[in-house]
């Protein structure tokens, strides 16, 4: 795994905040900053003896191999025509050709208002190969980003979860998240989604060498400079400086901060973009398609769905609820503390994305292969995964519940694995798009032997020269 460290890692410690002059060490605000502390436990202690050369290569080879098995599966979950053969949304028609027209002259141009940083650093690398190879190039790089950040979740997750079991699952449920095959998987244009989610653990981790720490600083700023709604983990970066007082601790806050003010230097408002929904709407949205699709997946959702209709996300709620409030009343402070903040940061990117972009709560049919907005459920939903797995590992450690704790367990992992495989592939509507190689193919076909001449590509949008289609 990354940072040198092993998978497992002892129960969370718990981080004593530091008395505040003018307050005593029983003070509320003393209370108030260690029960702030409980989100960022301290690292799990290195092993032992120094691990040799061999273990940290044989440690570098299975988070490669882990990476390289997740993103082939995220490949495999798109039915049809298969994702590395076909483009999708912005990268086909902005990102691809701007790359193509102006490589890195347009890295730092506004698309929808803000900074996509990373998605056109993509098409940028991208637009370097054969224009034939675009569509494997943008998929296979997608489907990289995406298992990178599910292993760092993982990884970055162990302060949390100890058993490096349910830290795998937290892993799974990155990879096989039945609502990513609708649109977020195996494109540059989505991988964003993905890097919030990371963002999200590197800021609760507390890595103990210089490489993690770096890492953590890059992925806060890949994910802010690249999505404008990281902004709304100010909380939790305000939680870390308050809480963490050493220097060094700071490196995914600085990532962070660096991102976040690069991505408001060039914030652009785009006044026919932000029609407003109403917040009934928004509220709608966040319950049929972040709680039910979390509890029930895809399929089962629609067909619940169909033979309930508002009663099914009804249900999904009263069930993420009693988790919710089982952590809350039972689980101690660090629990109700880590549940209320991935509900509240999951509840507040999905409403004030459906609020801004109100054509996202425009009803669809349970059965219908997209939906628009789709992708702001991504995150919310992995959050609510998150707190499921935080809570299954502290019932597991402890040893008074007695077989209700194996009970609890293994009712999670079915409620969660049902979907997952019920949901593992999937058409979308890429599904029936044409081959890309094909495309070009026939396009290079009418060029003839004109190599000086250009062509308009109608996928991307864009004339290309007919030398890019040999």
């Amino acid at each position: 795994m990354p940072d040198g460290s092993v998978i497992s890692s002892p129960a969370p410690q718990l981080i004593a905040a530091p008395a505040q002059p003018g307050h005593g060490q029983g003070g509320w605000w003393s209370r108030c900053l260690a029960a702030l502390g409980t989100l960022f436990p301290a690292p799990p202690a290195p092993p032992a003896p120094p691990r040799t050369w061999p273990a940290r290569l044989a440690a570098a080879t299975s988070t490669i191999a882990a990476i390289a098995a997740a993103a082939g599966l995220l490949l495999l979950r798109q039915a049809g025509v298969p994702a590395w053969r076909t483009l999708w949304g912005e990268d086909s028609y902005v990102f691809l050709p701007q790359a193509l027209a102006h490589p890195g002259a347009s890295l730092l141009r506004p698309y929808a208002g803000y900074l996509q940083l990373v998605p056109r650093l993509i098409a940028d690398g991208v637009a370097l190969l054969p224009l034939s190879d675009a569509a494997l190039a943008l998929a296979v790089t997608g489907a990289l980003i995406a298992a990178g950040c599910a292993v760092f979740a993982g990884h970055a997750s162990a302060g949390h979860i100890r058993s490096r079991w349910l830290r795998a699952g937290l892993a799974a449920g990155v990879v096989l998240l039945p609502s990513a095959v609708i649109e977020v998987a195996n494109s540059g244009v989505d991988v964003p989604w993905y890097l919030v989610f990371a963002a999200f653990w590197a800021l609760l981790w507390r890595p103990r060498t210089m490489a993690g720490r770096l890492l953590a600083a890059g992925l806060c700023f890949a994910a802010a400079s690249a999505q404008l709604l990281v902004i709304l983990l100010a909380p939790l970066v305000l939680a870390r400086v308050l809480v963490l007082r050493r220097w060094p601790e700071h490196a995914a806050t600085a990532g962070w901060l660096a991102g976040i003010t690069l991505q408001l230097a060039f914030y652009t408002p785009v006044p026919e973009l932000a029609r407003q929904g109403p917040l009934p709407a928004a509220l709608r949205f966040y319950g049929q398609h972040v709680l039910l699709a979390a509890v029930a997946g895809r399929q089962l959702a629609g067909l619940l769905q169909d033979a309930s209709g508002p009663g099914a996300t009804l249900l999904a709620t009263v069930a993420v609820a009693a988790g919710a409030a089982w952590m809350v009343t039972r689980g101690g402070p660090r629990l109700a503390l880590f549940a209320i903040t991935c509900l509240g940061l999951g509840l507040a990117l999905s409403v004030i994305s459906a609020v801004v972009r109100g054509w996202v709560t425009a009803p669809v049919p349970a059965s219908a292969v997209w939906f628009p907005g789709s992708r702001y459920a991504v995150v919310p939903i992995l959050l609510i995964y998150s707190a499921a797995f935080v809570s299954a590992d502290a019932l597991l450690a402890r040893r008074e519940a007695g077989p209700r704790r194996w009970l609890a367990l293994i009712t999670l992992l079915l409620v969660l694995a049902v979907p997952w495989a019920a949901d593992f592939r999937g058409a979308n509507l890429r599904s029936s798009y044409p081959p890309w190689p094909q495309t070009v193919s026939r396009l290079a076909g009418h060029c003839g032997h004109r190599p000086g001449a250009a062509i308009w590509v109608a996928p991307i949008r864009a004339r290309v020269s007919c030398a890019r289609l040999e």
